[in-house]
């Protein structure tokens, strides 16, 4: 996983197959996302507040290999909630990623599956996925 700059770095490991899954915080790689082949969490805040918003949708549009879960918040910056306490809204989000994708966690899961998934039915996030 990676944010920003790291976020685009964390893509580039989308093709190897020694990784599981990548997470892409507020940011995109458009010459690795053709040869992404694992599952990929693609967060962002909002077209108005986080400059790497755009990637991130073209990002979403362009990967056809691999499932993908892309959300993005409503009013939300480039820097997300890192700095909010114990990381803000995104900790729970990157640690049920992870024990999903990592552990098989089924509750876990909840976060992102189906159309009732938990961010589904969170007004401030909207979410684009391919399962």
């Amino acid at each position: 996983m990676g944010q920003s700059c790291g976020a685009g770095l964390a893509a580039s490991f989308g093709k190897d197959k020694r990784v599981k899954t990548i997470g892409v915080w507020s940011g995109s790689n458009k010459t690795e996302r053709a040869s992404i082949a694992v599952p990929a969490l693609y967060i962002s805040g909002s077209e108005i507040y986080d400059v790497a918003y755009p990637g991130s949708l073209d990002d979403f549009k362009n990967i056809t290999k691999a499932p993908i879960f892309h959300a993005w918040r409503t009013g939300m910056t480039h820097l997300g909630t890192y700095r909010q306490y114990l990381g803000g809204e995104l900790a729970p989000i990157a640690t049920a990623w992870l024990d999903w994708q990592l552990k098989g966690n089924q509750s876990a899961s909840k976060w992102f599956k189906g159309a009732n998934c938990k961010l589904c039915q969170d007004t401030n996030w909207h979410v684009d996925k391919k399962e």
